[in-house]
């Protein structure tokens, strides 16, 4: 029986993204979520996911967008003028000059800083690590050392070999443009061959505070729209799919 896992990113980021992703696992296929916990909604957040104890909740490692866990003057190299992150725009066109960024030292401090923070407002470890938005292999060597250092997985640059994640050849984003029904993105075009399948994805809502911090905006709501489909409820249902959360793995 092939395992589908859905990891809903950003969780936290707005409470417009948290209303999505919690409706998303009511509603719909949703059984991951990562926890941007050094943004504001990760407050209100914490307080809501408690009434979804079976949504599995992991660390969204966040280092390019709001301010720091950790102490700013421990951590300059990531920090801008104005006490934020640089941006993941600034920070994708210094790693496409083949040049790692970072300094891996102060990444382990802020990540190591946002898993104590996580631990605050959930009261528990999270139970996978991994990153937001940007790539580096000081960022996935930091990561690895803060889930070794407490015991968490690591995901998703550490995933096993045996996984597979068909979107990147068969982009849902890319698909939405289309403008083809949404069901048919997995009922006509996903390839389900795989016994393990991991799929990424970010469903919520959009409101003013998204609109000023991310480029990725509507996609959201059709990435809920997707997962709420009773079309595609159904169709996984009948293929025998088994939507899977990591404590399953």
């Amino acid at each position: 029986m092939t395992k589908l896992l859905i990891k809903a990113d950003d969780y936290g980021f707005t409470d417009s993204i948290n209303c999505g992703i919690l409706l998303a696992h009511k509603n719909g296929i949703v059984k991951n979520t990562g926890m941007m916990v050094n943004m504001p909604a990760a407050i209100t957040g914490a307080k809501w996911i408690k009434d979804y104890p079976e949504l599995c909740l992991g660390q969204h490692t966040n280092i390019v967008v709001g301010f720091p866990c950790a102490d700013p003057k421990l951590i300059p190299g990531l920090l801008g003028e104005d006490g934020r992150f640089v941006s993941s725009k600034i920070r994708r066109a210094q790693l496409a000059t083949g040049i790692d960024p970072f300094d891996e030292e102060e990444l382990f401090i802020e990540t190591n800083a946002q898993c104590e923070r996580f631990i605050k407002l959930n009261g528990k470890l999270p139970e996978y690590i991994e990153g937001h938005a940007v790539g580096s292999p000081s960022f996935d060597r930091a990561i690895e050392r803060v889930a070794l250092k407490r015991g968490i997985r690591i995901l998703p640059h550490h995933q096993p070999s045996t996984w597979v994640a068909p979107q990147f050849k068969n982009n849902n984003y890319d698909f939405y443009k289309t403008g083809r029904p949404l069901h048919e993105y997995f009922t006509k075009d996903f390839d389900f061959s795989a016994d393990l399948i991991l799929f990424i994805a970010h469903p919520g809502f959009v409101d003013q505070d998204l609109l000023k911090m991310s480029s990725l905006t509507l996609d959201r709501t059709l990435d809920y729209a997707l997962f709420t489909d009773p079309i595609v409820i159904q169709f996984l249902k009948d293929k025998k799919i088994d939507l899977i959360s990591f404590r399953e793995v």
